[in-house]
């Protein structure tokens, strides 16, 4: 469930890890629902940090971070 809060909380958590995220498509999967693929490059240690900031939000459903 993407609330204005919880997409406040994603693009504050993508700025504070942008050196990572090379790409980030959005999607809306239903009228309340919506999908964020980031495709990350960087180090496994630095993406574990950026999927935890994330699973920290009990309103994201699921967490699954592309490195490339």
């Amino acid at each position: 469930n993407h609330s204005h809060v919880t997409e406040k909380f994603v693009s504050k958590t993508k700025h504070s890890f942008q050196r990572l995220v090379k790409s980030q498509n959005h999607y809306c999967t239903t009228g309340t629902e919506c999908t964020d693929i980031f495709f990350l490059q960087g180090s496994g240690e630095e993406i574990k940090k950026m999927r935890n900031e994330f699973e920290k939000n009990k309103n994201i459903k699921k967490t699954v971070l592309i490195p490339v």
